[in-house]
C-alpha cells in the first residue's frame, strides 16, 4: 500500500490559503485560452487571453500586497520559492523518498542533492513534452528545487497540472508536485531563456518542437532529446551539434488522465544515458548528468551515437510488432512464434546499425562482459528489458499511441532500419512486413489484433533468419 506524507504546502511567504485562492481563480480564467493553443477562431482567443491576463493579474494583486507585508515582517525568512522558478512549494511526496530531502521547500541548492554546483541547479530547465515520461521526469526535478517549466500540447493536461499539480503513481509509492506549467502557445511569452531543454516529444515531433523552443534556448545552452529514434541529429540540425546532447532512456510509463502519470519504475530500474554530439561540448554533460540522476542511473559516453542505436534495436523488436496483436509486451513475447519475430526484426536492426557506423556497447546497465555477437547480443538485451523493464501489465508507448487514436512511430524505428538497409542494397523482409501492416492499422485497413501475428511469423518464417 501506498503511504503519503504531506509536507506544508506553504509559499515563499506562508500564505497558502489566500494564494491558494488566488490561483484557483486565475485557473479558473485561464481557461479561456485553451482553445487559443489548438488553432480555432483567433479573435475569440485573442480576447480570452486578455482577459485570462486580466483575472489573474487582479485575483494575484491583492495577495502580493499582503505577501510583501508579512515578507517585511520576516526579513530573515528563507525564501520558499526560489526566485524564478515558478514552482510552487506545496507537495505531497512519499515517505522514503530518495535523498530524505523535505522536498523543494527545504532543498539547499547549493548542494543540489547530487554534489551539483550552484551554477547548474539554479539554470532554468524546460521539460518540451510533459506526457508519460517527461511529466514523470520533470516531476523528480521540481521536487529536487529545481528551477523547471512544464510545456505541453495537451490543453487538458496543463490545466489540470496548474490546478492540482503532477501525480506520479509508482509501483510503491506516490509523488505529487505543484509546477509551473505552460501551453506551447504560451511559449511565445517567455522572456528569459532556457539554459536546459528536455525534450521529450514523439521522434517524428521533433523538428516542430525544436524550432519552437530554439528562440528561448540560451546561446550556451542545450536540448537533450530523451526519445526513442536517432531524433539528435535533427535537433542538431535545428539548433546546431554544440548545443545538442543525445539520450537513450530506459523507463516504462502511461499515461491516460490528464494530471497523473503511472511510471513503472522506480529510480533503481530507471535508465539513461547521455553524450555531447559535439566533443567540445562533452566535459560539461557529466553536470547536465548530475541533474538527471534525480530521476534515475545515468552513464554518460563518448559514443551516444551508439548507445541509441543499441536502444533502438530493442525498440524495433518490442514497439510495433506487440502493437500490432495489441496486447502487453511480455503477453506477446510469449504468443507462438511471436519471440521469433521479435528477434529476428532486432537482427536486422543491428545490421542496420552496424551499416551506420554504430559499435556494439552495452546500455539499460548490462555488463561489458556481454556478448559482441550481433544475435546473441540482441537475445540478451531484449531479454533484460522483458525481465527488468517491463510489467504483466507493460503496454509499449506504440501500442498506448494507437489507443488514444494518433500515430506510433513508425517510420522513426522500424522504417528507419527498412530505409537504412535498402540503402546498403539490403533487405530488412521482417521489419518491412512490420511497417506495412503498422500503416494498415494507422490508415484504417487493419485494427490491431492477435490475429495478426500470423502475418508477422509467416515474414518470418520466409526470411534468412529461420534457419
Amino acid at each position: 500500500m501506498t503511504q503519503t506524507a504531506t509536507i506544508a504546502g506553504t509559499l515563499r511567504d506562508g500564505g497558502s490559503a489566500e494564494i491558494g485562492n488566488a490561483r484557483h481563480a486565475g485557473c479558473k480564467a485561464a481557461r479561456l485560452v485553451t482553445h487559443s493553443c489548438v488553432g480555432e477562431d483567433a479573435s475569440l482567443a485573442s480576447d480570452a487571453v486578455f482577459g485570462a491576463k486580466a483575472a489573474l493579474i487582479a485575483a494575484f494583486e491583492p495577495v502580493a500586497a499582503g505577501a510583501t507585508q508579512r515578507r517585511n515582517r520576516h526579513p530573515h525568512r528563507r525564501p520558499h520559492q526560489h526566485a524564478g522558478t515558478g514552482n510552487l512549494c506545496g507537495a505531497e511526496i512519499a515517505a522514503g523518498h530518495s535523498g530524505g530531502n523535505d522536498g523543494p521547500c527545504n532543498q539547499d541548492l547549493a548542494t543540489g542533492g547530487a554534489g551539483l554546483t550552484a551554477s547548474m541547479t539554479s539554470r532554468r530547465i524546460a521539460f518540451l513534452g510533459t506526457g508519460a515520461q517527461g511529466a514523470a521526469i520533470a516531476a523528480d526535478f521540481a521536487l529536487a528545487g529545481l528551477d523547471v517549466t512544464f510545456i505541453d500540447q495537451w490543453p487538458a493536461h496543463v490545466e489540470a497540472m496548474r490546478e492540482g499539480g503532477i501525480t506520479v503513481n509508482m509501483p510503491t509509492r506516490q509523488l505529487h508536485a505543484r509546477v509551473r506549467a505552460l501551453h506551447l502557445c504560451e511559449v511565445a511569452e517567455i522572456k528569459q531563456p532556457f539554459d536546459l531543454v528536455f525534450l521529450v516529444v514523439k521522434a517524428y515531433d521533433t523538428r516542430w518542437a525544436c524550432e519552437l523552443i530554439k528562440p528561448v534556448l540560451a546561446a550556451d545552452g542545450f536540448i537533450i532529446g530523451l526519445q526513442n529514434g536517432m531524433t539528435h541529429e535533427d535537433i542538431a540540425s535545428i539548433v546546431g551539434r554544440h548545443r545538442t546532447i543525445g539520450a537513450v532512456i530506459e523507463i516504462a510509463s502511461n499515461m491516460w488522465v490528464p494530471g497523473i502519470t503511472n511510471r513503472q519504475n522506480d529510480h533503481d530500474t530507471s535508465w539513461f544515458a547521455m553524450g555531447a554530439l559535439d566533443p567540445d561540448q562533452q566535459h560539461r554533460v557529466e553536470a547536465v548528468a548530475g541533474l538527471l540522476r534525480h530521476s534515475g542511473t545515468v552513464e554518460v559516453t563518448d559514443d551516444i551515437h551508439s548507445a541509441k542505436w543499441m536502444k533502438l534495436v530493442v525498440n524495433a523488436a518490442e514497439l510495433i510488432p506487440s502493437a500490432i496483436i495489441n496486447t502487453a509486451l511480455n503477453d506477446a513475447a510469449r504468443v507462438p512464434g511471436m519471440l521469433e519475430v521479435m528477434r529476428a526484426a532486432g537482427y536486422e536492426a543491428m545490421q542496420a546499425a552496424l551499416a551506420d557506423g554504430a559499435t556494439i556497447m552495452p546500455i539499460i546497465g548490462m555488463p561489458p562482459v556481454m556478448s559482441n555477437h550481433p544475435e546473441r547480443y540482441v537475445d540478451q538485451i531484449f531479454e533484460k528489458v522483458l525481465s527488468t523493464f517491463s510489467h504483466e501489465d507493460t503496454l509499449t508507448c506504440s501500442l498506448q499511441d494507437w489507443r488514444k487514436g494518433r500515430r506510433a512511430e513508425v517510420a522513426d524505428v522500424n522504417g528507419l532500419v527498412v530505409d537504412i538497409l535498402h540503402r546498403q542494397g539490403r533487405d530488412a523482409p521482417v521489419n518491412r512486413r512490420v511497417v506495412e501492416i503498422a500503416l494498415d492499422i494507422e490508415a484504417g485497413r487493419l485494427a490491431p489484433l492477435p490475429e495478426n501475428a500470423g502475418m508477422m511469423i509467416a515474414a518470418f518464417e520466409a526470411s534468412e533468419w529461420n534457419r
